[in-house]
């Protein structure tokens, strides 16, 4: 390394586009449910299956923004409706939160291969009070 700045910027690889539906959708309700449900610590969630790109649906029904995180894989904002509507340069980058606005609809493309060993995640809202108040769900790679 000689210690010079590079004159470019290293260029995103998107990840392959598996179609326009969703593999899964989350709604993410009031401030402590998604798809309705508080957190419970002992429910395993859903099943994602390691090295497949999968296209993730969030939406909000105008309650609240919330700062959505997943664990155990970065992830492409693929597209917003609703809300901002837009894409932000920002946005076009490898990312492990997304901000849900107020009455929008987020998708993300994300691929579980890069680190994830199989076992237990969390997906939750990052906001703190909607953390506490269960605004979490578990999911398992396999």
């Amino acid at each position: 390394m000689d210690g010079s700045i590079p004159t470019g910027l290293s260029t995103l690889a998107p990840l392959t586009d598996p179609g326009p539906q969703p593999a899964r959708e989350f709604s993410f309700d009031g401030m402590s449910k998604i798809n309705g449900k508080v957190y419970d610590m002992a429910d395993p969630g859903f099943t994602v299956p390691k090295g497949v790109t999968e296209r993730w649906r969030f939406t909000t029904k105008g309650n609240a923004p919330h700062p959505v995180h997943v664990h155990g894989a970065y992830f492409q904002v693929a597209s917003r409706v609703g809300g901002r509507g837009e894409l932000f340069p920002w946005e076009y980058g490898w990312k492990d939160t997304v901000l849900l606005e107020d009455g929008e609809t987020v998708d993300v493309l994300i691929r579980f291969d890069h680190s994830a060993v199989s076992g237990l995640y969390l997906m939750h809202c990052h906001k703190l009070e909607h953390e506490d108040m269960g605004m979490m769900t578990n999911f398992t790679v396999e």
